[in-house]
């Protein structure tokens, strides 16, 4: 017999929810569009029926007594003194890392420097990653829809967080500030726009499905130089309900930055709800390579003379999408 009350309902969850022979049960976490996400090494993996479950909510602190002390040290370590509304701490939760098994994940802080990015985490003694903002290649921004993921990409550091999208406010002002400083080199552009659909045929803008007019115009991909730019569209007419075929999206070479917006390549049940959006200076955009069924994107620093590091970042995509880019960016983009 169960010996608690949670671990009854964890029961009860699963003989609710356990396969039936010749029937196609779907688990809620697949019609909420979790998707696989594998642990870090400072993350504890449970069972996913399990009593541990802990749903902490992530938040922007409004007093100093809010962030760990020892976070607060070591993030003003790393940055120097910062306002309350640059730091975002993620307490310890329970997430899903596959439909099959969850994590346990420590207690986390953000802060955003002027000059830096670093991440606090509550692994025992305290690990501290810091990426200075002339090294940061690349922000990786995920959201389905109360998932968020976002990762800072450096050669040599990732900064992972995840958050649920509902504390979303919190974070959009600091991405952007810091998206902002880091592209601050502005590059010729020549503005267009193709959309190459799944016919092979040229689409006009104003025909594009409402998902990628919004994410087109909206602030989620902060195109400041959206005017001056030269976007691609692939695949994108049958977004929603899909459940086969690679990943689609616009793509967008500004004067500033070099963005991808592109379906979830790993969730295909029930839609493809929310996207991925890769944003990346256009000074340390390298080249594109395409090999027939991923898009990989190779980023190299400034920093320190070019010296800073390199790293490359693969896509699963569109080939449809693929062409638009090769297409509209021209000579713009070096492919390799």
């Amino acid at each position: 017999m169960p010996e608690s009350a949670a671990e009854e309902a964890a029961a009860a969850w699963a003989r609710k929810y356990r396969p039936t022979p010749g029937v196609n049960r779907r688990i809620p976490s697949e019609v909420a569009g979790i998707v696989t996400d594998p642990p870090d090494p400072w993350e504890v993996p449970v069972t996913r029926i399990s009593p541990m479950w802990i749903a902490g909510r992530p938040f922007r602190p409004t007093s100093p007594g809010q962030v760990p002390e020892s976070a607060l040290a070591a993030l003003e370590s790393a940055c120097g003194p910062l306002p309350l509304e640059r730091f975002f701490v993620v307490p310890e939760t329970t997430r899903l890392i596959n439909p099959l098994q969850s994590a346990l994940s420590p207690q986390s802080v953000l802060a955003f420097g002027d000059g830096t990015v670093a991440q606090w985490i509550d692994d025992g003694p305290g690990r501290l990653l810091v990426i200075p903002t002339d090294r940061l290649l690349a922000v990786d921004d995920r959201q389905i829809l109360l998932y968020g993921r976002l990762r800072f990409v450096a050669a040599d550091v990732r900064i992972t967080v995840r958050y649920s999208t509902t504390e979303r406010f919190d974070l959009v002002d600091n991405i952007r500030s810091l998206r902002a400083r880091i592209a601050a080199t502005q590059v010729e552009t020549q503005p267009a726009f193709r959309w190459l659909n799944k016919r092979g045929q040229y689409g006009s803008r104003d025909r594009l499905p409402i998902k990628w007019t919004i994410a087109l115009k909206s602030s989620a991909l902060d195109a400041a130089d959206a005017e001056a730019a030269a976007v691609a569209v692939g695949d994108v007419e049958e977004t929603r309900g899909r459940r086969s075929g690679d990943p689609s999206g616009v793509a967008v070479l500004g004067p500033r930055e070099f963005l991808i917006a592109s379906e979830p390549a790993e969730f295909l049940q029930g839609g493809r709800y929310g996207y991925d959006l890769l944003a990346a200076p256009r000074d340390r955009l390298l080249s594109l390579a395409w090999d027939g069924r991923s898009l990989t994107v190779n980023l190299g620093s400034p920093a320190d003379g070019g010296m800073g590091g390199s790293t490359s970042i693969s896509l699963v995509m569109d080939r449809r999408l693929v062409e638009a880019m090769g297409s509209v960016f021209g000579t713009a983009v070096a492919w390799i």
